[in-house]
């Protein structure tokens, strides 16, 4: 109480004494901010701080303040002022205000505290300063001077960097910056792969790991210095000419029988031998070692073929000739075995009368005799003639005029013993495979069931139409009963011609080119629907480098099935729609499957069934195209039909949108042969 009384009479007195002056030296009202760490209240700092009755006689107003001594310099954002030598109250110490940041504009709030103002366009969260649209370290939040006190989040979705190089694709999720994991595999097996957040993928090699492919038809490696050594493809060659050999991944080696390929049984006594159930059977000819002398008995042996053997014929001497033969070889020379006797008749057996100029020589009348040779070698040119010595001797020309056969050419000239001319107006002459099959029937199946069509969207799980297979896509069956009549008469009349040339074939699983044609009859007395019948190609089958335009490079045989073609494939089709009306469509994702029957090793015949789809709207526009006076039936029809009944069920663009009408077409065809292009 007593420290109390004294202040409140110090401050009375100098407050009578002086006035409003005295305010002056009054100390601050709020303590510095250093008094409250070191444990002192502001009235214990004010009490320390105030002049003693020593420094100032509290009752002599007459004496000036002793230098030195505490005043107010009437500044609350200073402290510490005192009496300057002139008498006055000296400035005081600022309070430190200063927070070290940046962002912060550092005040005195006149009351002798510190006010710290956010400065614009910056954000304080958690201590630390954002400028605006800064964003956090994984960058999913960013400064927005409107909340300057948090991180406004991004939009989920957003992209950010989580600064980890193991993620990718990184986004924004609730504020979190989330990637997916990188997959590291290099798909080496002869490294080991893992990932740093700091620099990525790694791969180290393995060595000692086993590599390779991992499937039934490959053999194992070994990791060395990081490189697979070792590994090779399973050999599934069973030696069988009557297997295709093929490989699968998931099961292995397979063997498929090629039965009615003409094939070796090892024994050089039978001839004709055919494959038959993976097995090469004796064919039903026996070879003939008939060497004509009746004094050897004709023997065949499995290895080494034919050999002969003396008899006891009583006709025949001990070199095994015949007593009777007269060397003559238009005669028959017979012998009794049992007297000894010969006698002998002409015969008509081929002969060689040992003169080159006559040709082809036969036995008249035990005479060996001929017409003089046919030296004419149907070239214009060469000169052909015969000398009794040689024969036939043709001398090439370099000169003169001749005839290729073909219209389209000019200027034909010998040269060099050929004709040669200008073919520029004859476009190109294509080379053709004699592996030919000729479509000779063909219809576009009734529904989607199996036999009708194929699985043309490679999808299993659908089909179309209703009450179809699972697999089976023939969306066009609608048509069926519309076209299937006059499809069938132009395929049999020969108004449609459809030619599949086997180019390169093979029939060991390895693949080949199916190309496909519209052919022409050469008019020739042949039976095209049972017969090999020889074909024209149109010319407009084939580009400007004479290749085919419609072909399918990955046909394959395996055993007796071939198949060909998918997405990607096209094909044009001839499609008569009725009598009269024939619309050239495309048949895009063309595939072709069927069972092969082999003669002698090539097809013969071929029956499958022919599977696409056809854009709607080029059906459409396609008969549209076509004269009113020219369909047979009402054409508004089937229009009508086509746009209310045909569904689109095949991208055919690969867009995404379904476009085009599935449709299979099963077929039959024949062996035939290519003559040419059509003139």
């Amino acid at each position: 109480m007593q420290l109390v009384n004294r202040t409140c009479l110090l401050s009375i007195l100098l407050l009578a004494c002086c006035g409003e002056s005295a305010g002056g030296l009054l100390p601050d009202a709020v303590a510095h901010p250093d008094a409250a760490s070191d444990g002192m209240e502001g009235e214990d700092l004010w009490e320390a701080d105030q002049p003693t009755q020593n420094d100032v006689p509290i009752n002599d107003t007459s004496v000036p303040p002793k230098q030195g001594t505490p005043c107010d310099d009437d500044d609350p954002c200073t402290y510490g002022e005192t009496i300057s030598a002139d008498g006055t109250c000296g400035p005081g110490t600022p309070y430190d205000c200063d927070d070290g940041r940046g962002c912060t504009d550092d005040l005195c709030d006149g009351l002798g505290d510190c006010l710290y103002e956010i400065s614009p366009g910056f954000c304080l969260v958690g201590g630390i300063c954002f400028e605006e649209f800064e964003a956090d370290a994984d960058g999913c939040a960013r400064c927005v001077p409107d909340s300057p006190f948090e991180l406004t989040p991004l939009a989920n979705g957003d992209p950010c960097d989580d600064l980890n190089s193991c993620t990718e694709d990184d986004i924004c999720v609730a504020g979190l910056c989330t990637g997916t994991f990188l997959s590291c595999d290099d798909d080496d097996p002869c490294t080991e792969d893992s990932c740093s957040p700091d620099g990525g993928c790694i791969s180290t090699p393995a060595d000692g790991a086993a590599c390779g492919p991992d499937d039934a038809c490959s053999s194992p490696g070994i990791c060395i210095d990081g490189e697979c050594e070792g590994a090779s493809e399973k050999d599934c060659d069973d030696g069988n000419d009557c297997t295709a050999d093929s490989c699968a991944t998931e099961s292995g080696c397979a063997h498929a029988p090629l039965d009615g390929l003409s094939c070796d049984d090892g024994d050089l006594c039978t001839a004709g031998d055919l494959c038959s159930e993976d097995q090469c059977e004796a064919g039903p000819d026996l070879l003939d070692c008939n060497d004509g002398n009746e004094c050897t008995s004709d023997l065949c042996h499995p290895v080494s073929g034919c050999y002969h053997e003396l008899n006891d014929n009583p006709c025949c001497d001990e070199l095994g000739v015949n007593i009777c033969d007269d060397g003559n070889w238009c005669t028959t020379d017979f012998c009794n075995p049992d007297s000894g006797e010969c006698f002998y008749e002409f015969n008509n057996f081929n002969c060689n009368d040992e003169d080159p100029c006559s040709a082809p020589d036969t036995c008249i009348e035990g005479v060996c005799t001929g017409p003089p040779a046919d030296c004419d070698d149907d070239n214009p040119c060469t000169t052909d003639s015969c000398d009794a010595v040689v024969g036939c001797i043709f001398l090439d020309l370099d000169q003169g005029p001749c005839d290729d056969g073909l219209d389209c050419s000019t200027g034909d000239s010998c040269q060099a013993g050929e004709c040669v001319a200008n073919m520029d107006d004859c476009g190109c002459q294509p080379e053709f495979s004699p592996q030919v099959s000729k479509v000779n029937m063909l219809s576009i199946g009734a529904d989607g069931k199996d036999g009708n069509g194929l699985d043309v969207d490679l999808d299993e799980s659908t089909c179309s139409p209703s009450g179809c297979e699972v697999g089976i896509d023939n969306s066009l069956s609608l048509l069926a009963g519309l076209a299937n009549d006059s499809l069938t008469s132009a395929v049999a009349d020969g108004s449609v011609i459809l030619l599949f040339e086997h180019r390169d074939f093979v029939a060991d699983g390895s693949p080949y080119t199916l190309s496909f044609y519209g052919g022409e009859d050469t008019d020739s007395d042949c039976d095209i629907q049972t017969e090999t019948c020889p074909y024209f190609v149109k010319k407009d089958s084939f580009d400007e480098n004479c290749e085919p335009l419609v072909k399918m490079d990955n046909a394959t045989i395996s055993g007796t099935t071939l198949s060909a073609g998918g997405p990607g494939y096209n094909f044009s089709l001839p499609l008569p729609l009725a009598d009269g009306v024939l619309l050239d469509l495309v048949l895009y994702h063309a595939q072709v499957v069927g069972t092969v029957g082999f003669a002698a090793g090539n097809p013969a015949t071929l029956d499958g069934i022919l599977a696409g789809a056809i854009s709607k709207q080029d059906m459409i526009t396609a008969i549209e195209a076509v004269p009113d006076d020219a369909f047979p039936i009402d054409k508004e029809m089937v229009l009508s039909m086509i746009e209310m009944l045909v569904t689109a069920d095949i991208d055919s663009t690969g867009d995404g949108q379904l476009d085009a009408a599935s449709i299979g077409l099963p077929f039959g065809a024949i062996a035939g042969t290519i003559a040419g292009t059509t003139p």
